[in-house]
């Protein structure tokens, strides 16, 4: 009877892992600490209805800073940069741009596969706000605009997005 139960268990879980409501852009992780330097990788889990994936093109929300995106093996890397309405001082020297977008293309990534695509940024020091990084993959034949700020169970292309979280408090020395 156990044996019964538990072999249900995962065909469920199969079943559930095959929806397509299951397979989203998604970051590793939920959250990052507000105002760390830290490494951020995006999942993208499939192509488009059988088609595979020849470009991935993330948008970099305002506030972050010093955005440096990861190259992959047998893609191109390209950034797109906007002016900032406040320019600030990094290093000595005047930053008066942000990146904007980061594109890979030129790779393949087949409908079956998943692939992890990464970026290092200073995110913003406003703990508890939620940040929302719209992606456009772009497939042989069509493609799949992952833009809805709604909740990933309420959407069926929500925006990857991460939690910006309080510093920790054996990192803060001020408590």
């Amino acid at each position: 009877m156990k044996y019964k139960k538990f072999t249900g268990l995962i065909l469920l879980a199969g079943l559930v892992g095959a929806l397509p409501g299951a397979a989203h852009v998604t970051f590793e992780t939920k959250s990052v600490e507000a105002g760390a330097m830290q490494v951020a990788g995006f999942r993208v889990f499939h192509g488009c209805d059988g088609s595979e994936t020849v470009e991935v093109s993330i948008e970099i929300p305002e506030g972050l800073k010093q955005v440096r995106p990861r190259n992959l093996a047998g893609w191109r890397v390209s950034i797109e940069k906007q002016a900032l309405e406040a320019p600030y001082m990094l290093h000595g020297m005047e930053v008066t741009e942000r990146v904007s977008r980061i594109t890979w293309s030129g790779g393949t990534l087949p409908d079956f596969a998943f692939q992890k695509f990464e970026f290092n940024a200073r995110f913003p020091d406003r703990a508890g706000e939620t940040l929302y990084f719209p992606v456009r993959q772009t497939c042989v034949e069509g493609g799949l605009n992952w833009v809805s700020h709604a909740g990933p169970h309420e959407a069926e292309f929500p925006a990857p997005r991460i939690l910006l979280a309080p510093a920790s408090v054996q990192d803060n020395p001020h408590h």
